[in-house]
């Protein structure tokens, strides 16, 4: 009896399932329905009001693509500051958003992020940000009603209170209050607008209230796959341990890569070093080079990749750099992507700015020749996700992009019950820096630029993870005793200059000579022009000629300098805008430049309608497209060589390749001119000795 009790339960539970799971299916489906017969009843209109009715449906049409390339280029939130979502311009994993480039306007939310401080510790908050996809309230932050709320606020703008329709002798009026309902269906995106119109003509009334469209964007299938990816981030992060695999990888007792987690070395002398800045910056040189090798599986642009004969090359790119999904999204591609000027929260366990073993020159263990290093990797970074379906708006395409954020803390993936190691530094007033261990001879410090002595400069002796002021130049010289240490590290800092660095080794009573050549600064001011890309005869060309940055152009300018090993690493940075004074501080020496244009242009791409086939054609329509956001314009990155000469010359005049979209006129643009921006590093390439700076 017990048994068949068991059995009744079950039949009883598994019927209230099957109804539920039919009353949700019954639900949506009704409601597709209900929205698709709508688009039907809007149809019913008499002849001669029909451009009235085909005026607005186009007007809807217009303000859905709107709203749905907004949505989409932020994260599923079209105005993302009405829902409290901000971003931190200098710090980008300490907000909500993105900021995409220095100075735009367009911000992109995160789906999953830490929402705590980056020094949290202990009590670390994690949060999934994504909007709900159907609407359950009129006034809710889902997907629907964000596109129902700007259709409101917005059709009316297009519509221009039907003036081009007085012309003609209509009278056009609005009897009642507009309302939008907004159905993402499995396949596309529906819209019903409820618009109340009394148009009189000829002594002819009639009343038209509803209007609706249908747009070609698969939604749910992009809301879904970002779904998953987010889901993947927060439970198995995927980002963090991608990371830290590259990492592993890319270090070791080496400065030219990154500093090892837990490395021995039996060696004696001087230990292997490196400065936290330069760790940085190749922290952030290598998210932007191999995040982008981030794939899916399922996905249209997902390959697997082949190496022949390196079985460990292939294990790399084909496990380390992959996210596995158990479903198939076969129309949709993912692209991950890091770009340099989102900074990263990062720390290392150095003494300042100084990193070497923390074993080096210890009393015993430098006798026995062994160097350990132990480095701890604190880092935040944003990734942006980017879902396009190139099918979508009727060939146009669609791309849905959000952030996610990783964080590793401790060389292990940040949990919410982080707590920082405690530091093992021994305390400074009882070794290497106090005036009792400098037990050496004599050092003589000479600094000299071009020969001439520079006066004012700091000098610094690194040892055993310690760091001590050993005094100041005069006239170029300094004479002081040293602690004792082999294989320390003397620095050499002044404003103004190019620090410096010597290895120098010191022993009981021995006197030494420490001779070192600094660069000095040279603050020269810059100007920012473009060479043009241009389109003729269905081909784009380089034009030779630069062109003045119109009026709302602006852009990034970053030189980083491939110094010596004992100089320190030079990344200089400034915005340019026209009309405004900029300088740059530069050093003679070995730089990549790079530079990224940007436009507050407005850039509109008309409609176009398109037919294929010869003998049966099939004919569709490439909805207008309209950006109101900052857009990349155009860039450059080339390798090139500064000497004294050249800044001592007055001015540097520093070139972007610019694809000349805008400067065609708007009714022969196409939207696949789009992708020129894309191709800017290649036309960099090409161009290269025609894009080295100008010096005048």
């Amino acid at each position: 009896m017990k048994s068949k009790g068991q059995v009744t339960i079950s039949i009883i539970l598994g019927l209230v399932l099957l109804i539920a799971v039919g009353l949700v299916f019954y639900i949506r489906s009704t409601a597709q329905k209900e929205i698709h017969s709508d688009i039907k009843r809007a149809e019913d209109v008499p002849d001669q009001f029909q451009p009235v009715s085909q005026f607005v449906t186009s007007c809807l049409s217009r303000t859905t693509t709107e709203a749905l390339t907004k949505l989409g280029n932020r994260g599923g939130y079209i105005e993302p500051e009405r829902y409290n979502i901000n971003s931190v311009t200098a710090d980008p994993t300490g907000g909500g958003a993105v900021q995409f480039s220095p100075r735009s306007s367009l911000k992109i939310p995160y789906w999953f992020y830490l929402k705590s401080d980056n020094r949290c510790r202990g009590n670390c908050e994690f949060t999934i940000q994504m909007p709900p996809l159907h609407a359950t309230s009129a006034n809710d932050n889902s997907i629907e009603t964000q596109i129902s709320h700007y259709i409101e606020e917005n059709i009316e703008r297009c519509t221009a209170n039907f003036q081009q329709f007085a012309v003609q002798g209509m009278q056009i009026t609005t009897t009642g209050d507009l309302s939008a309902k907004t159905v993402v269906t499995q396949n596309d995106v529906a819209i019903t607008l409820r618009y109340p119109l009394k148009i009189i003509q000829n002594n002819v009334e009639q009343e038209v209230n509803q209007f609706s469209t249908t747009a070609s964007v698969n939604l749910a299938k992009i809301y879904q796959l970002g779904g998953l990816l987010t889901s993947l981030e927060s439970e198995f992060r995927y980002l963090e341990n991608d990371v830290l695999n590259m990492i592993v990888l890319f270090s070791g007792i080496n400065n030219k890569k990154l500093p090892p987690m837990s490395e021995l070395e039996f060696k004696f002398g001087g230990a292997e070093s490196w400065t936290k800045t330069s760790v940085k910056n190749n922290i952030q040189n290598m998210l932007m080079s191999y995040i982008p090798f981030l794939k899916v599986t399922g996905t249209s642009n997902y390959e697997p990749f082949t190496a022949i004969g390196n079985e460990l090359q292939e294990a790399l790119y084909n496990v380390h750099n992959l996210v596995p999904l158990n479903q198939s999204f076969s129309d949709l591609e993912v692209h991950y992507t890091y770009l340099d000027f989102w900074p990263v929260y990062f720390d290392l366990n150095c003494d300042g700015e100084h990193c070497t073993a923390e074993s080096v020159s210890t009393n015993v263990l430098s006798l026995m020749g062994i160097q350990r290093y132990n480095f701890v990797y604190d880092l935040s970074f944003p990734v942006m996700v980017e879902i396009y379906d190139k099918n979508a708006l009727n060939g146009q395409g669609y791309t849905f992009r959000y952030f996610l954020e990783g964080n590793i803390r401790n060389n292990e993936v940040l949990k919410s019950d982080f707590v920082p190691l405690e530091s093992v530094n021994p305390d400074p007033s009882s070794l290497l820096c106090k005036e009792s261990s400098k037990n050496s001879g004599d050092i003589t410090i000479a600094v000299k630029e071009n020969g001439k002595p520079v006066d004012g400069v700091d000098v610094f002796y690194t040892c055993a993870g310690e760091s001590c002021s050993i005094g100041k130049t005069k006239n170029g010289a300094l004479v002081s005793k040293f602690p004792i240490c082999i294989g320390g590290l003397a620095t050499f800092n002044k404003k103004g200059y190019l620090g410096r660095s010597e290895i120098i080794s010191t022993d009981i009573d021995q006197a030494g000579t420490i001779e070192t050549e600094m660069h000095a600064l040279t603050t020269i001011p810059l100007e920012l022009q473009k060479k043009k890309m241009i389109f003729s005869n269905g081909k784009w060309a380089f034009d030779n000629t630069p062109v003045a940055l119109n009026d709302k152009e602006y852009g990034t300018i970053t030189f980083r300098r491939k110094g010596d090993i004992l100089d320190d690493d030079m990344v200089a940075t400034a915005e340019y805008r026209p009309g405004e004074n900029v300088s740059i501080d530069l050093a003679p020496g070995e730089y990549e430049l790079d530079i990224r244009l940007f436009t507050d242009e407005k850039v509109e791409i008309p409609a176009d309608k398109r037919c294929e086939g010869n003998i049966i054609s099939t004919c569709y329509t490439v909805p207008k497209v309209e950006i109101n956001d900052t857009f990349p314009n155009g860039g450059v990155k080339i390798n090139m060589t500064i000497t004294q000469n050249e800044l001592n010359a007055g001015k540097i005049i520093v070139y972007a390749i610019s694809p000349a979209i805008l400067d065609i006129p708007p009714a022969d643009r196409k939207v696949e001119m789009m992708e020129q921006i894309n191709k800017v590093d290649e036309y960099s390439a090409e161009n290269e000795e025609n894009m080295n700076p100008r010096f005048a």
